[in-house]
């Protein structure tokens, strides 16, 4: 089925090159990051292209999967999915060593030439990584890459670490990041990114619940993260009793494509312990007692709802699941009180944000209207 489903999205392609020619020129290009989205009565919208992205005009949105999203009004979609089996199959005919060369160069190819008939005036990338042929491609036709902040940075983020990056992605690193705030820019300086480089957009992601409440309140909420799905059923049922006793639900939900595709809490879940994948994330988080999870953004964004955020882990235990590779600025987040560490047993209470920790150095009022509108000088980009 997945080999049919390659074939047809390489045989799509001219029909949508085509579509190309009918599509606004010189808009701002978002290439979508499709794995998170917002979920309402009317539909899944995607999780990055709200309000803000609604008021930007002439907009054109790359996908790389053909679905049915709610768009801002007015929005232009080009799906990109016969990229990479078109690259894969040209590939079959060259040296094996060579192949993965030839895969990232059929790529930027098609990418330069749906750019040469769109001439988007910047290209913003919700994800760059992964999308490295997207920015080679721009580069070579003189074109502005921005990456924008779509979730959590942290020192070892092989996207973001340069100094851990892979030699394709860090020969083809977007001209400009920015981020949602100051805490962040400082991670991206320490990582190996340039000043100039780096700016703050502000939190740009419409967070408004979009239902008028839940049914099954009082509830704590567990955010899933791969690889910790056991940590997180040995607490829930470490206090299931205390649950029980004061009225209190446990609520689950899921990571996308990894816990609804395996269902690692179907032996856990019982009238106290639900997982609610129909509930939009914002609307679980905005309505819960408190949140508990690993690395999340959720657990960030929870303050701006003002609840309170509870890590699972330690560097100890992130090291059992993901050896060498831990978020040091996590321990310091639990060190200034931003989140709490939960031990087995004990229920996490509500609790304030010290006055130390400043919410706008993690999210600032948005600017990305603006900055889209108005790009930093050439000479910041960085030298070839």
């Amino acid at each position: 089925m997945k080999k049919l489903s390659k074939i047809f999205s390489i045989l799509g392609l001219p029909g949508r090159f085509v579509r190309l020619f009918f599509m606004p020129k010189g808009a701002v290009l978002i290439f979508n990051h499709t794995t998170r989205v917002r979920r309402s009565s009317h539909g899944p919208t995607p999780i990055y292209l709200g309000r803000i992205f609604g008021e930007i005009h002439p907009l054109v949105v790359f996908d790389g999967t053909k679905a049915s999203y709610h768009y801002p009004a007015g929005t232009a979609q080009f799906v990109y999915s016969g990229f990479h089996p078109a690259g894969v199959l040209i590939s079959r005919f060259v040296p094996r060593v060579t192949r993965q060369r030839v895969v990232f160069l059929v790529q930027v190819g098609l990418c330069k030439w749906a750019f040469r008939i769109l001439r988007p005036r910047k290209v913003v990338l919700l994800v760059w990584y992964g999308k490295e042929w997207a920015v080679a491609a721009a580069r070579e036709l003189g074109i502005e890459t921005i990456d924008i902040q779509h979730g959590v940075i942290h020192e070892q983020h092989p996207g973001y670490a340069v100094q851990l990056m892979e030699p394709l992605w860090a020969s083809n690193m977007p001209d400009f990041c920015w981020v949602y705030g100051s805490h962040w820019k400082g991670l991206l300086l320490k990582s190996g990114w340039s000043e100039e480089r780096v700016r703050v957009c502000g939190y740009y992601i419409d967070h408004v619940p979009k239902y008028p409440d839940v049914p099954f309140k009082p509830y704590l909420l567990y955010i899933s993260a791969p690889g910790f799905q056991e940590h997180i059923k040995q607490h829930i049922r470490s206090i299931l009793p205390v649950l029980k006793a004061r009225g209190l639900k446990a609520v689950i939900a899921p990571h996308q494509h990894v816990d609804e595709d395996t269902h690692p809490y179907k032996d856990i879940l019982a009238e106290e312990v639900l997982m609610i994948s129909d509930f939009d994330a914002y609307d679980l988080v905005a309505r819960c007692e408190v949140c508990i999870g690993v690395t999340s953004t959720l657990l960030y964004e929870a303050r701006i709802f003002g609840k309170s955020s509870y890590t699972l882990v330690d560097k100890s235990t992130y090291g059992k699941v993901f050896p060498n590779w831990y978020p040091s600025s996590l321990g310091h987040l639990v060190d200034t009180g931003m989140f709490r560490q939960v031990k087995l047993g004990e229920v996490p209470e509500p609790f304030e944000l010290p006055a130390s920790v400043q919410l706008d150095a993690f999210f600032a009022p948005s600017q990305l209207k603006e900055l889209l509108g108005v790009m930093p000088a050439a000479s910041a980009r960085r030298e070839r």
